[in-house]
């Protein structure tokens, strides 16, 4: 699918899945996201999110608490 807009679009660092990421957003509209799969301090793989559902969850950001955070699913 072809997207166009006239809005500027930033991009900003993020975390996604504990790897390094860009988020992309357009206006106030998160877009889409990639992050960078790394070993040994080489880029190893590239991951394009733009599914809305899990772009919602890359906006959440949960503690690393093992200790019973209701959020929490192991």
């Amino acid at each position: 699918m072809l997207r166009t807009t006239t809005a500027a679009t930033r991009i900003e660092h993020a975390t996604y899945n504990g790897m390094p990421a860009a988020r992309f957003v357009t206006g106030e509209a998160f877009d889409w996201l990639v992050a960078f799969e790394m070993h040994d301090g080489r880029t190893t793989g590239l991951h394009g999110i733009r599914n809305p559902d899990k772009l919602h969850r890359a906006e959440t950001v949960l503690p690393l608490d093992r200790g019973g955070h209701p959020l929490w699913k192991p």
